[in-house]
C-alpha cells in the first residue's frame, strides 16, 4: 500500500519507509542536541560548505520541542 510520494525523487514510500524516515529525523534531532550540549556547536551543511553552526533556531527550525 502507498501512502505518499517522497519529495526527493517521487518514488512512492510504503508505511514503513516513511515511518523510518521519521524515526531518522527523529535521531538526527537528538544527535544535535547532543553534540551542542558537549561542544557547544555542530557541523551542519549550509549553502555546500560545512560549517560550524550554533545558534539553535538554525539548527531545530521546526523548535526544539520534545519528540
Amino acid at each position: 500500500m502507498i501512502e505518499r510520494t517522497d519529495e526527493v525523487d517521487k518514488a512512492p514510500m510504503n508505511a514503513d519507509n516513511v515511518a523510518a524516515l521519521a524515526a531518522l529525523r527523529r535521531a538526527a534531532i537528538k544527535a544535535r542536541r547532543h553534540t551542542l550540549a558537549l561542544n557547544g556547536l555542530v557541523l551542519i551543511r549550509k549553502n555546500g560548505k560545512y560549517v560550524y553552526e550554533s545558534d539553535p533556531a538554525v539548527l531545530f527550525p521546526d523548535g526544539m520541542g520534545d519528540e
